[in-house]
């Protein structure tokens, strides 16, 4: 290979690797959970209000249909910040859920803790929060924490 042609392919490779690294526009902070089988999303509906869903899936198949658990939240539209206590969180703006057909588990309802969110862009909200959860029918208890940045998803069109 001559200098000539060397040197044509090192610029092509600086080239490609200086395209492929995209910053991110969002604050990073080191509380952020690192979650590679969670999902953070969020949809606008109707325009009453902005539903929320963190799931986590179980055996690495984020996105999937594999079974996961997971909250639901709901603020008004129009919001830029909420703050939900233990109160909100008893109510039905907050609900827990596993979807799995076979896997027999314990059902929780939330109790107890605190979501506080906060709209960083018009596709972007930083939530965290401290979800304690407890058994139906005995005191068994578990939580759910994270800190996390939910992304816009489009809302879904029953009539397409």
């Amino acid at each position: 290979m001559n200098k000539f042609s060397f040197r044509i392919l090192a610029i092509l490779f600086v080239t490609t690797y200086l395209a492929s690294c995209h910053k991110s526009d969002l604050p990073t902070d080191e509380s952020l959970i690192d979650c590679e089988n969670c999902t953070f999303t969020y949809q606008e509906n109707d325009g009453s209000k902005i539903v929320f869903s963190f799931r986590e899936y179980w055996q690495g198949k984020k996105n999937s249909y594999g079974p996961y658990r997971g909250l639901l939240f709901e603020v008004p539209s129009g919001s830029t910040a909420f703050d939900y206590g233990k109160e909100d969180i008893a109510s039905d703006k907050v609900n827990y859920g596993v979807m799995c057909v076979n896997c027999n588990v314990v059902p929780f309802q939330p109790v107890d803790g605190k979501i506080i969110g906060k709209k960083v862009n018009s596709n972007n909200w930083l939530v965290e929060a401290n979800v304690i959860l407890q058994a139906s029918n005995s005191d068994t208890r578990d939580t759910i924490t994270f800190k996390q940045y939910f992304i816009k998803v489009p809302k879904l069109n029953p009539n397409p």
